[in-house]
């Protein structure tokens, strides 16, 4: 005796409608031997697709048990279910449930595909199958470039395409003209006969019953007959291969890998965001003007601060440190603490300086001024730049500003080099104001420097100690190796009884400040950001209301919770990526375009430097694509969740 390849026991479905619930299925007991083809036959609302689909486990009995090939499929979770639809039973349905954005040769891979076969192998072998059900012409085309008949032969290459055990048949014919159905049905025949393929076909048509040799008929949810004609069928079967009946011949094992691989799961995103259209450009429009607002906002914040700390300081000065003496300490700025200092570790200079109040003479005009003498070979680390004439000497000429110049309405900065001045240095007592002295110091001008701000004159430290016999210096500045030791640096030199400043500390403090202003730039923008991730979320929403049907066609064929899951992810972070693509190129090109614009204005009006007020750090636009697709990420969670836990009947009955 032939082994039972379908087995029920006492099994039942109930619905419940409002508060009434309706039997839809009592207490059917039931053997299908392998290999025949059962035809299950009855009028509407007799429990036949019911019936149907229980034996492929789309939905839970309220009573009893399913055997299928030794297998008690109830007690498999779902995505176990599908994977054991996918290896041992194919699906036909009425509406023939074909994906509309894909072709018919991966229609009918699709099944192949759902358990990570390689997709090569997997196009192949359906391009066989729809050659060999006659559909050579129309492997390219989709769904709504297919007659209904066409549409059926490719659902039916489909469900043969894993080569199944059991093949499950739903009103097969439901939707085409007679000789269409009829050819369908000598196709079935067919493959029941010459591949020994369980078929079990549920029809309300009378005429089709003569191509089983088992009918089950069924009345209010119970099989009231089951008859045995004891052949397979009376029809013409052969009608319907119209081809290459190798195809259906046994071909080398394959790699069954059990779920969508990463490409295929990817490529189908891909396909269903690009059949969006405009729906997916205005969502991807959202998102770029969101990520190009905070990146275009932090960008100018950060423009801005460059420009700022390049303006607060030169290289020296951001490598320097500024010391004086503290007035609560007895430690004085001599000769011995300036070799002290120089001795320290990442101190590569030191220059002393002395300060003294001075009215300088030209000719008759006299203005007041102050006197910075400082070592010839330090005038430039203290910043001093010349416009016109040379440095001075140890012991000759001095360094005067533009400041100085301008309050002499002198304009020819040239003029003033050579030319012979008189200093009256002011030597105040500190302890006694009526001790103070005046010293006369004449001198020649050497140079003139650019400083237009402040009235200082530049002359030797050691000739300004001579003649005021000074020992100890009013400032020094010192010159570090590294912009990261200046804190070290200056620790020390704190410790020493000195006060200390640097440069540093204002750019530190005004980059705290350009961090808050960037922060409040970009939670503006993140603002706009949000807003574009809700449209996504919505996007992915109505698109899981659009494509439910689908979901459950690809449950009803071998896809699991996790494949469904990940296509909707995938989906979503091409939004995503591309949304945040689109507004970091859209805000650098902004910002590249202003900057060029203002480059260009500056060398028109002979302007020298190169502003830009917008930067654009890669990393910074990396992360901003990285992060936009994470929150992406998190705002399709839900509908990609809702998605994967959807039961495949519940999915399938959706309109």
């Amino acid at each position: 005796m032939t082994e039972a390849i379908i087995k029920t026991t006492g099994l039942a479905k109930g619905y419940f409608v409002g508060k009434n619930k309706i039997k839809a299925l009592t207490k059917v007991d039931l053997e299908i031997t392998a290999g025949d083809f059962v035809v299950i036959y009855g009028p509407s609302g007799s429990g036949k697709t019911t019936l149907l689909s229980l034996l492929a486990g789309l939905e839970q009995p309220t009573e009893g048990e399913v055997i299928v090939d030794g297998i008690d499929i109830n007690g498999l979770d779902r995505n176990t279910q599908a994977k054991f639809r996918s290896a041992k039973i194919g699906m036909v349905f009425q509406q023939f449930n074909l994906i509309t954005a894909l072709n018919s040769r991966d229609n009918v891979a699709m099944p192949l595909l759902l358990r990570g076969i390689w997709s090569g192998f997997a196009r192949r072998r359906a391009v066989k199958y729809l050659q060999t059900l006659g559909l050579s012409d129309r492997v390219y085309h989709k769904p709504a470039e297919l007659s209904g008949g066409q549409q059926q032969r490719v659902a039916i290459a489909r469900a043969l395409v894993t080569k199944p055990k059991i093949l499950l048949v739903d009103e097969p014919t439901g939707n085409l003209d007679i000789p269409t159905g009829t050819e369908i049905m000598e196709l079935l025949q067919h493959v029941n006969k010459k591949f020994d393929t369980t078929v079990i076909l549920v029809t309300h048509n009378p005429d089709f019953v003569r191509y089983g040799n088992r009918i089950l008929s069924m009345a209010d949810g119970k099989i009231i007959k089951d008859e045995k004609t004891g052949t397979r069928g009376t029809g013409n079967e052969e009608r319907g291969t119209r081809g290459n009946e190798k195809t259906f011949d046994h071909e080398q094992k394959i790699i069954d890998r059990g779920h969508l691989s990463f490409w295929e799961a990817f490529r189908l995103a891909r396909i269903h965001f690009s059949s969006k259209g405009f729906r997916a450009f205005l969502t991807t429009l959202g998102v770029a003007l969101g990520v190009g607002s905070v990146m275009a906002l932090v960008s100018l914040g950060i423009g801005l601060q460059n420009i700022t700390s390049s303006q607060l300081a030169s290289f020296n000065d951001l490598i320097s440190i500024s010391v004086s003496a503290n007035k609560n300490s007895s430690t004085k700025l001599d000769d011995i603490n300036v070799t002290r200092i120089s001795a320290l570790d990442h101190v590569t200079m030191v220059s002393p300086t002395l300060t003294v109040p001075a009215k300088i003479t030209i000719g008759k005009s006299s203005s007041q001024a102050m006197v910075q003498a400082v070592n010839p070979a330090a005038l430039n680390f203290e910043g001093v730049v010349l416009a016109a004439g040379n440095n001075y000497g140890e012991d000759s000429g001095v360094v005067v500003t533009k400041a100085i110049a301008k309050s002499f309405d002198v304009h020819d900065l040239n003029s003033l080099i050579g030319k012979d001045i008189d200093l009256d240095l002011v030597m105040a007592d500190t302890t006694d104001l009526s001790q103070t002295k005046i010293i006369d110091l004449p001198a020649k001008i050497s140079g003139v420097s650019d400083d237009e701000t402040l009235a200082n004159i530049y002359v030797s430290l050691s000739e300004l100690k001579r003649v005021t016999k000074a020992e100890n210096y009013s400032s020094l500045k010192v010159k570090v190796d590294d912009r990261k030791n200046v804190e070290s640096v200056k620790n020390q030199i704190d410790a020493a009884g000195f006060d200390t400043s640097s440069v540093v500390d204002l750019i530190n403090k005004v980059d705290k400040v350009f961090l808050i202003t960037q922060v409040a730039l970009g939670i503006i923008g993140g603002i706009a950001l949000i807003i574009a991730l809700i449209g996504i979320v919505n996007i992915m929403t109505v698109a899981l209301l659009e494509r439910t049907h689908e979901v459950g066609v690809l449950k009803a064929i071998g896809a699991t919770g996790l494949d469904i899951r990940r296509i909707f992810e995938y989906e979503v972070i091409l939004y995503g990526f591309w949304g945040a693509l689109s507004g970091v190129l859209a805000a650098w090109g902004l910002g590249w375009l202003i900057n060029a614009l203002i480059l260009y204005i500056m060398e028109t009006q002979g302007m020298a430097g190169n502003i830009k007020l917008f930067v654009t750090p890669p990393l910074m636009a990396i992360l901003m694509i990285a992060l936009t697709i994470l929150v992406s990420l998190l705002g399709g969670w839900f509908p990609a969740k809702k998605a994967s836990k959807l039961s495949a009947m519940e999915a399938l009955r959706y309109e």
